[in-house]
């Protein structure tokens, strides 16, 4: 089960929400580990177009597999320092001790250094050139949360998030001055959260939600998806590195504690309409008001 939850019961308000990270808590594994790996793996084995891009710009792609290198880099003595009991140095890489596998530095190209990652680390990831604006530059996203990395890389943030409603008039300019300003010595984290109505992690496409569930059936098929995300800078390059750590539980599970399910009701309450079709929730948005707001048991 995930370790957040970013309900506090307060009124619903889009915001970027970054706090200081400190680099011990760079990534999370888990028990999970060898299991996402597989997943990982698998979808980049069946979708790479869809989950591995590179801008094609060759001085973008040139930049960004310098990079990928550095980002291996920084992997290597991070994960053997603060995770010891998943990780361990190997002459020739890094060993995953949930796998067995040791997993070696890509060589050449954007794609061959990032692909590997995918057999390492449960969290995606993004670079960031440090253009102005910065630019997605080179990106592996097994995971992704109805929308894919080939549509989105060339793009700046702005146009990366033109979908969400009011992003551009509110957190547009924000956002790049944000990313513009990060430093080597300073570290975020946010999160980021949706609910699905699928345990499905890897999800490139907008879809229809389903149209079937009810107040009775709507908390034992609907999951809470958040997104754990952290933005370092890298000190040789200058590139953003932007991870994504995705959690996904069943939301019966989730809101069996009273107060958990009080807080989400009241915070779902109040999501404007755009907000919930932007997450997909239109759907089912009404029964799954009306389960939380019922007393415990009584679905």
């Amino acid at each position: 089960m995930s370790p957040y939850f970013p309900f506090t019961g307060d009124p619903y308000t889009p915001a970027m929400g970054v706090k200081p990270l400190d680099v011990a808590a760079w990534l999370e594994p888990d028990d999970s580990l060898a299991d996402e790996l597989l997943e990982k793996r698998r979808v980049l084995a069946s979708s790479r177009d869809l989950v591995l891009a590179v801008d094609p710009d060759p001085e973008t792609a040139r930049a960004a597999a310098l990079a990928a290198a550095e980002v291996y880099e920084c992997l290597a003595r991070h994960l053997v320092k603060y995770h010891p009991h998943h990780y361990a140095a190997h002459p020739h890489g890094i060993q995953v001790r949930a796998t067995g596998e040791v997993v070696t530095a890509g060589a050449e190209d954007a794609a061959a250094r990032l692909a590997p990652l995918a057999a390492l680390i449960q969290e995606d990831i993004c670079l960031l050139r440090p253009t102005s604006p910065p630019r997605l530059a080179a990106g592996l996203v097994c995971f992704p949360s109805r929308w894919n990395i080939a549509e989105k890389v060339g793009l700046d943030a702005s146009a990366i998030h033109q979908p969400v409603p009011n992003f551009a008039r509110s957190l547009a300019q924000p956002a790049t001055s944000f990313l513009e300003r990060i430093t080597p010595d300073r570290s975020f984290w946010r999160l980021n959260w949706t609910i699905h109505d699928s345990d499905t992690r890897f999800a490139p496409h907008p879809v229809r939600s389903r149209t079937d569930l009810t107040e009775e059936t709507v908390l034992s098929s609907t999951f809470l998806r958040i997104e754990r995300q952290t933005l370092r800078r890298l000190p040789k390059t200058g590139f953003v590195v932007f991870t994504i750590r995705t959690y996904l539980d069943r939301l019966d599970r989730l809101v069996a504690d009273p107060d958990r399910r009080e807080r989400m009701g009241r915070t779902l309450a109040s999501m404007p309409d755009d907000a919930v079709a932007y997450k997909g929730m239109a759907t089912f948005i009404a029964p799954l008001r009306r389960a939380l707001s019922a007393p415990d048991g009584a679905q």
